[in-house]
């Protein structure tokens, strides 16, 4: 169970990074950002940050139980 539990959160994780990847990517292209951009870019940073703490305190959970 907890190895499955696991694996699937390491899939998500890359899939995410993968997403932000071309996010930042496609952001770079660009040599004036606005200030819509740079507020999505730090809205998108804090969302993965919290989301990756979130995922790391979950498998920790599930292996202490």
């Amino acid at each position: 169970m907890n190895l499955a539990v696991g694996i699937s959160l390491i899939i998500a994780f890359i899939v995410f990074a993968f997403y932000g990847a071309i996010g930042t990517k496609h952001a770079a292209r660009f040599r004036y950002l606005g200030p819509r951009t740079v507020y999505l870019t730090l809205f998108f940073a804090a969302t993965s940050s919290i989301l990756i703490m979130l995922i790391i305190t979950a498998y920790i959970v599930l292996l202490l139980n």
